[in-house]
């Protein structure tokens, strides 16, 4: 059995920091598209022997309907379970047999499915693909069992007061669009999503004019599209569903909600609305999120839920744990800034600092300096970019997702983007996005008279649940404890089971990348 020797390959390659290059060049990257539909981008980095595989749907919450909100989640967790070549949850065991890793989430735009393996593994990846585009097995007896899991990941936001807020918030700040929607959905509709719902969802949004595919690694282009004809080319491609015809209604007022629980401390949350990847603004609210507080550049999977203050920045020290979030979208979205006081914590003066905040640095871009204060900033954002594209992982993300919103040529433009952002594009940024009369505004406070807990509220465990891994930025169900051992030489590894199948995760600590497999270490150890 080749698995720890193969696992050691992925881990040395992938995931030590030291062993990556500084970053994957986008632009080198070829695109291509089937008879069917299925856009296919290939980026080719022969760094190290291992490949990528992004597989993409132009589906996810947006495209629910009051009713049946959390039905593209719930369709992602089926998705990981069986397929007609794959049965038996062999989509997961496979890859971790062949070695590799694999992830998947759901988010407002999109579902995405993405896994890195030996390089020789490419054709297993694309297989299984394949199989969950077009052959996916939905049995009706596992819905029950998928429902419960589903609704216990629900339940354990519930006790994250800024998961909470968060919904509330955003759903208040969006009126009419299906932005507002809350990804995992609503329990009453997570309740009685049919199986009928399930398959009409798979049929109409899994096919190839709908789906984007991205392959970065140690391959060959050409061999690469040879491939990916001879498993996707037979598929059949249908007509996409049209996306959401709705416009959000200018917002003329500042909103408010206020909620209240058995909490230890005040949470809050302010969102503004924010412009879409291919929005003109973009780049320019990019430097304005690095002037305000700090970026994180525009990787989703690597942003999770918000970039902490610098301290030296316009909002640092407001509060200890301030934060900005502004993810990529494909139409407006929101820009927030969120964090925590103590329970007898001055909510106004919290506010208006935030405010006067806001109000410096539009002063600031009026006068003299600006284009100081702007260069570095510059020079933060492009920095952050190329900490978006570490590993082959990271560029098959970032490839699939933003052809996924339409804006793969905003991404691999960007760093020219930014650079032509000027002192009068920020200023421009600031009056249209950030007035006061645009935010929504968010607290979840002590309950009055509540006797005041020492500790946060406890975390409800997780039932553990077959098949798929958590979306971004989500609880993570329990996990044998990680062990710490030393090969002969003298090597530290860290061994972690999972607890999804009879396998282990093996991370292997070197100093250098001149490291070959100590002569103790067989297949079988």
């Amino acid at each position: 059995m080749k698995l720890i020797h193969r696992l050691l390959t992925v881990l040395l390659l992938s995931f030590l920091p030291g062993l990556a290059p500084a970053h994957l060049d986008l632009s080198a990257a070829r695109v291509d598209k089937l008879d069917n539909g299925l856009t296919v981008i290939v980026l080719e980095d022969h760094s190290f022997p291992v490949v990528s595989v992004q597989m993409l749907y132009k589906s996810g919450a947006k495209d629910e309907i009051p009713g049946t909100t959390g039905l593209a989640h719930f369709l992602e967790h089926m998705a990981f379970r069986s397929t007609e070549n794959f049965p038996d949850t062999g989509v997961v065991s496979n890859i971790y047999t062949a070695g590799g890793e694999w992830h998947g989430y759901t988010w407002l735009d999109q579902t995405t499915y993405f896994a890195t393996v030996p390089k020789a593994e490419l054709g297993l990846l694309l297989r299984i693909e394949a199989d969950r585009m077009a052959r996916l097995e939905i049995p009706a007896a596992d819905l029950d069992s998928e429902r419960g899991a589903v609704l216990s990941e629900m339940h354990s936001y519930e006790n994250d007061p800024a998961t909470v807020l968060q919904d509330n918030v955003l759903y208040l700040s969006f009126l009419a669009h299906p932005y507002r929607n809350n990804t995992i959905g609503w329990e009453s509709d997570i309740a009685n999503i049919s199986h009928a719902d399930l398959v009409n969802f798979y049929q109409r949004h899994y096919q190839p004019a709908n789906a984007v595919l991205a392959i970065a690694g140690d391959v060959s282009t050409d061999e690469v599209m040879q491939l990916v004809r001879q498993h996707f080319a037979g598929l059949e491609g249908r007509a996409v569903n049209p996306a959401a015809y709705t416009v959000e209604p200018l917002q003329k007022g500042e909103r408010r909600v206020r909620l209240q629980g058995e909490l230890d401390k005040k949470y809050f949350k302010i969102a503004y609305r924010a412009p879409a990847v291919g929005n003109p603004d973009y780049a320019a609210f990019l430097l304005t999120q690095e002037l305000l507080a700090a970026g994180s550049g525009v990787s989703f999977l690597q942003n999770d839920w918000g970039t902490p203050a610098r301290p030296d920045s316009v909002l640092g020290g407001i509060c200890d744990d301030l934060a900005t979030w502004f993810p990529p979208s494909a139409q407006d979205y929101v820009f927030t800034i969120s964090g925590t006081l103590p329970a007898d914590g001055d909510e106004s003066a919290t506010e208006a600092a935030i405010e006067a905040g806001i109000g410096r640095l539009r002063r600031q871009f009026g006068e003299a300096g600006a284009e100081a204060a702007l260069a570095q900033a510059r020079a933060r954002v492009l920095r952050e970019l190329t900490f978006d594209l570490q590993t082959t992982e990271d560029a098959a993300h970032q490839l699939a997702f933003f052809e996924g919103l339409d804006a793969l040529g905003v991404l691999i433009d960007l760093p020219r983007l930014v650079n032509e952002v000027g002192v009068e594009d920020i200023r421009r940024v600031l009056d249209r996005y950030l007035g006061s009369e645009q935010r929504t505004i968010g607290w979840y406070v002590p309950a009055t008279g509540q006797e005041q807990a020492s500790t946060p509220p406890a975390v409800v465990q997780k039932v553990p649940w077959q098949g798929a891994r958590e979306p971004a930025g989500t609880t993570q169900e329990a996990a044998p404890p990680a062990g710490l051992y030393a090969l002969g030489n003298g090597t530290p590894v860290i061994i972690q089971r999972s607890p999804l199948s009879p396998t282990a995760v093996l991370r292997v600590i070197v100093s250098s990348a001149d490291f070959s497999l100590p002569a103790g270490v067989h297949e079988t150890q």
